[in-house]
């Protein structure tokens, strides 16, 4: 049998439009509802009560748009908001807070069209825009999204380059040791350790390669 789930005017807690355009369900369990008009809409499977997202095109840390075509939620569970008319919107989980990521002709490294139809995060944790007049976008994962608290690169002139999370100093590009023209092994504690006045300069190369 199936349950029916519509607008009624005189329950707060129930959908607020009756046209359904997508959905999607987090990993907390929570299924997201984007509507044509009436925005997003979160439903718990606790509470069997529908929470709502509204759009106010007024307020910059709002939805833009009702509009919801898509949804995606990335490896640090911010949940990434498709609308057909007025771009991309991401939403930290734990304050609610949203940010907006509109089409600026300006920005060549912008997305490509604010009319968004559908999202994906790929196992790399890349975030996937299709679009519907300006093709594919792909969007690279801040580190927030990554789970690595910050990056150390070893930029040894003999040893060679590489790249570290300082969390568990994991190695994410490069070799793990290099040895440099004395026969001495470089790895990043050794980076730590000799070149500690070089950090700010190289988290901005390791941003460049992410």
């Amino acid at each position: 049998t199936f349950a029916h789930y519509q607008k009624d005017p005189k329950d707060p807690a129930s959908l607020a439009d009756d046209h359904v355009l997508s959905l999607a369900q987090d990993r907390g369990g929570v299924l997201w509802v984007g509507t044509r008009l009436g925005g997003a809409f979160k439903w718990n499977p606790l509470s069997w009560q529908f929470g709502h997202v509204a759009a106010d095109s007024g307020n910059p840390k709002a939805l833009g748009s009702g509009h919801v075509t898509s949804f995606s939620q990335d490896a640090a569970g911010r949940l990434w908001i498709g609308t057909f008319d007025a771009g991309l919107y991401v939403m930290e989980r734990t304050t609610g807070e949203i940010t907006a990521h509109r089409h600026d002709p300006r920005n060549p490294r912008g997305i490509a069209s604010d009319k968004v139809m559908a999202l994906h995060h790929d196992r790399r944790g890349y975030l996937w825009v299709g679009t519907l007049d300006a093709g594919l976008d792909r969007l690279r994962p801040g580190l927030a999204a990554t789970g690595v608290e910050g990056l150390w690169v070893h930029c040894h002139a003999s040893a060679g380059r590489k790249l570290f999370a300082r969390s568990g100093w994991h190695l994410a590009w490069g070799a793990p040791t290099s040895l440099d023209a004395a026969g001495l092994v470089h790895g990043p504690a050794a980076f730590q350790q000799l070149l500690p006045d070089l950090h700010a300069q190289a988290v901005a190369l390791a941003r460049d390669h992410l």
